[in-house]
């Protein structure tokens, strides 16, 4: 499952789920439109430009 919503918390919580893959989007929109720019302005992006924080959650890890 993607995205930790109330639905995939409950079902991490009740074993029908075993992970839950979030990102965030707001960190994701935000890299994509400086990659975007830089390529416009003929800038090689950083390496690291498009890295995105990634979150695993289980039934042990979620608050």
């Amino acid at each position: 499952m993607h995205e930790l919503t109330p639905t995939s918390r409950e079902a991490l919580r009740s074993g029908t789920f075993d992970l839950v893959i979030d990102q965030d989007i707001l960190s994701g929109v935000i890299a994509a439109v400086k990659i975007m720019r830089d390529l416009t302005e003929a800038t090689t992006p950083p390496a690291d430009a498009g890295r995105i924080k990634l979150n695993i959650y289980s039934r042990e890890n979620i608050q």
